[in-house]
């Protein structure tokens, strides 16, 4: 049993009356405003649902909105209000591990509630002064019958735990979803869990298919803010975030999604890239606007992609077009063709490996079919390990012109793809597989100058620059005869 105060040493007048009242956001304020902290109507908005009794709570702002603290301080009030509490905060390494228990043991000594054995005659039964027990080395904290524990995401040491709360902090850089199923399942008898983190790098992430299958719910929106709601309202999602249509660069768009009245439009200003020389237009991105990315740093945000697409003058059957095919572990086919204006039409195909068929295979077949589709100008195709297919599509009247992806040819086709996007002359159909490979395409400066680097996860994007490459330089006076469809 944990040492509980007597009458010469009670909690300090203030705990005891916050103990009084019901569990609830007004005694939180309270309890918050004791650890010197203020509850902003934002924190109140969420923490409404919290206390309205909703069990999973998932909660996606911008960065130095104060996540951590506000997690920490509702832990502590909950070990404070919760008979034989078991408060557990999942985090995604030990080293964030320690930043939560860090900030709740700072709230504590900041307060002064940090429990601590007076001293006195040995004889005598040992008298105690404060509140909470911290425990570094542990990562816990304690208060009568109850703990706190900040756990790093290891499974095995979660599992079988029966939270009376449960907190998941910065779910976007769990490698697995296994740790918030964990604590999801472990919770019994009114247990809640609230979720925080900021947007990820990848929609296949836990924390991005949790997201998806959210916006399937009932939504609710005001400003920038979205709140979506299970079917039996046990789950909420709430998401402060900019939206692929937003100009990210608008300081007056990213404020109305960074909630917290510290973060003013000056702050955010001299945090732009434009103005901080260390930070970049993907952390800006992910961590300012809250808007997800395809990797830590891409080279093209979802945005400024997004923007490129036109329901006009998308490639269609019967469209004179260039080929690209890049194959690797899986493979992909750049459609290109021009438009009016100098504007270029793009579309892939992205091709996955099937059982005991090559990847070659699949690709040369595909492109005999889109030799059906199309008026097939010419096929680009790379070298090396492609050559042998290049010639058996060859023999079947395909057009193949050699285009191998060196350095040199990589940099000129992606200085090409660069310039007609960011002067709008690109189009595409909105694919979200194209759309995806693009966003997780990274760029590699060497003395040559920038290029795309080919890798299975943004290979499309290779392939479409390289078809886009290739029709820019086409004249259709080169072509008089050539042949447009496969026998």
């Amino acid at each position: 049993m944990r040492s509980k105060p007597t009458e010469d040493a009670p909690y300090p007048p203030e705990i005891l009356a916050i103990r009084k009242m019901p569990y609830g956001l007004r005694g939180f304020r309270r309890f918050a405003k004791l650890l010197g902290m203020r509850i902003w109507p934002f924190q109140a908005y969420l923490l409404g649902f919290y206390f309205a009794g909703v069990t999973e709570l998932v909660i996606l702002i911008p960065k130095k909105n104060g996540k951590t603290t506000l997690l920490a301080a509702l832990a502590l009030y909950h070990l404070l209000m919760t008979p034989n509490a078991e408060a557990v905060i999942g985090a995604s390494s030990r080293e964030q591990a320690a930043l939560l228990h860090k900030q709740a043991t700072k709230l504590i000594e900041g307060a002064g509630l940090e429990r601590r054995a007076l001293p006195g005659d040995r004889r005598e039964p040992t008298r105690y002064a404060g509140v909470f027990e911290v425990r570094e080395g542990m990562h816990v904290i304690r208060f009568e019958t109850g703990r706190l524990r900040v756990m790093p995401h290891e499974v095995r040491t979660a599992d079988g735990v029966i939270p009376t709360l449960a907190l998941v902090d910065e779910l976007h850089r769990h490698p697995t979803g296994e740790l918030y199923r964990v604590y999801r399942n472990g919770l019994l008898n009114g247990a809640q869990m609230i979720t925080i983190s900021t947007a990820g790098t990848s929609l296949d992430s836990p924390l991005g298919k949790l997201l998806e299958k959210a916006r399937e719910y009932r939504l609710e929106q005001e400003g920038h803010r979205r709140t979506y709601t299970s079917p039996s309202g046990g789950f909420v999602l709430v998401e402060h975030a900019l939206t692929g249509e937003d100009n990210l660069d608008d300081i007056s768009l990213v404020y109305r999604v960074n909630p917290a009245p510290w973060l003013t439009k000056k702050l955010l200003r001299e945090r732009h890239p434009d103005n901080s020389p260390m930070e970049s237009p993907g952390s800006w991105a992910r961590l300012t606007c809250n808007v997800w990315t395809e990797g830590d740093e891409p080279a093209i945000l979802g945005p400024e992609w997004d923007r490129l697409y036109s329901d006009i003058g998308q490639v269609k059957e019967g469209d004179e077009v260039i080929l690209a095919p890049s194959v690797g572990h899986n493979a992909a086919i750049g459609i290109a063709s021009m438009r009016d204006g100098e504007r270029v039409a793009i579309k892939a195909e992205v091709l996955e490996p099937t059982p005991g068929r090559s990847i070659l295979a699949t690709t040369e077949d595909r492109i005999v079919e889109l030799c059906d589709l199309y008026r097939v100008v010419e096929v680009q195709h790379p070298v090396g390990a492609f050559i042998r297919s290049a010639d058996l599509l060859k023999g079947r009247g395909v057009p193949m012109v050699e285009a191998p992806h060196s350095p040199a040819r990589l940099t000129a086709a992606s200085g090409t793809f660069d310039r007609l996007r960011r002067s709008g002359l690109l189009i595409h159909d909105g694919d979200p597989v194209l759309r995806k490979h693009v966003l997780a395409a990274l760029l590699k400066v060497s003395e040559q100058g920038e290029r795309y680097i080919i890798a299975d996860r943004s290979r499309a994007t290779i392939a479409v620059m390289m078809a886009a490459h290739a029709a820019t330089a086409y004249s259709p006076d080169l072509y008089v005869g050539s042949p447009t469809a496969v026998g």
